[in-house]
């Protein structure tokens, strides 16, 4: 099933139910009655996220705030027969957005460490860390000494820099082709949809494509003043050259080529990519590669 075809919903507390009911189904994880019944109540209290498919709830996350600049995703779960949905990072995009909206700065998560051999919680962490979060500390006994608890946490954006960046462009739908792709790729999410337009969100900043009425061109030239190109982290060095793979099949090609991934300089590794309308991309990675890589 598409990913689509799912929605999210946020509830002010209220949500222990549909806790209860889906934490039932993942006893590798949540084993312990009474983890369950503390589970329950704080989900029956906080901020959650419900994700349902067809009128059932089939997934969940609540959300508890530590001060004004930090929030922690304090329980999530999902049903077994929806796993590897894109459900698990739909519901974690929604929290960055909330905590960032009320405020926080971080967001942090806890789960079992690696301490301990456990083959569904190396799952878990694997997914936190595909999702942006890094270990920070362990606690040996903040739980008991049999759990072994591991701090996770992602900066999910600040009140001050970039607000948005905003591009006309003179085909929406083309546009929507080529940016659509490469920023749910940098791992966006779409944040509003208007007939003119669409905009995506991530880190507390937001791109909007809009193909206004007002338009006085049908192409942007980056070498005039203006705009010259939008420059992104994109991730690991491979993940870039995954993205440079499959940019041709989105209208993008390939800029400095005989240069490429050096066009920047011998110790800049980027992706510089030019779509049908004029825009300019840079993709940067976010180290260099090692030696033999």
């Amino acid at each position: 099933m598409p990913v689509d075809e799912f929605t999210l919903r946020d509830e002010e507390g209220g949500s222990g139910a549909p806790c209860r009911a889906i934490l039932a189904e993942l006893p590798e994880w949540f084993g312990i009655p009474e983890a369950v019944d503390h589970y329950v109540e704080v989900a029956g209290r906080s901020l959650t996220v419900v994700a349902s498919h067809g009128g059932r709830d089939v997934g969940f996350l609540s959300l508890v705030d530590h001060g004004p600049f930090a929030s922690e995703i304090y329980v999530m779960g999902v049903r077994p027969a929806y796993h590897r949905r894109g459900i698990g990072r739909r519901l974690v995009g929604r929290a960055e957005d909330l905590a960032f909206d009320r405020g926080a700065e971080f967001l942090q998560v806890k789960t079992l460490s690696e301490r301990r051999d456990d083959p569904s919680y190396a799952a878990t962490r694997a997914f936190y860390v595909s999702c942006g979060f890094r270990p920070l500390e362990e606690f040996p006994t903040l739980w008991d000494e049999a759990n072994p608890a591991l701090q996770l946490v992602k900066h999910v954006g600040t009140h001050t820099g970039v607000h948005h960046v905003e591009l006309w462009v003179p085909d929406l739908a083309r546009a929507l082709g080529s940016f659509g792709w490469l920023l749910d790729a940098l791992g966006y999410r779409v944040f509003q949809e208007w007939a003119a337009g669409r905009s995506w969100r991530r880190d507390g900043h937001y791109v909007v494509l809009e193909q206004s009425p007002a338009l006085t061109a049908p192409h942007h030239d980056r070498l005039r003043p203006g705009l010259n190109h939008l420059a992104f982290h994109a991730g690991e060095p491979a993940w870039i050259d995954r993205l440079v793979a499959d940019a041709g099949g989105h209208g993008w090609r390939l800029l400095f080529e005989d240069r490429h991934p050096h066009a920047g300089g011998p110790d800049h590794y980027a992706a510089y990519l030019e779509n049908d309308d004029g825009f300019e991309v840079e993709l940067v990675a976010t180290r260099a590669p090692r030696r033999g890589e």
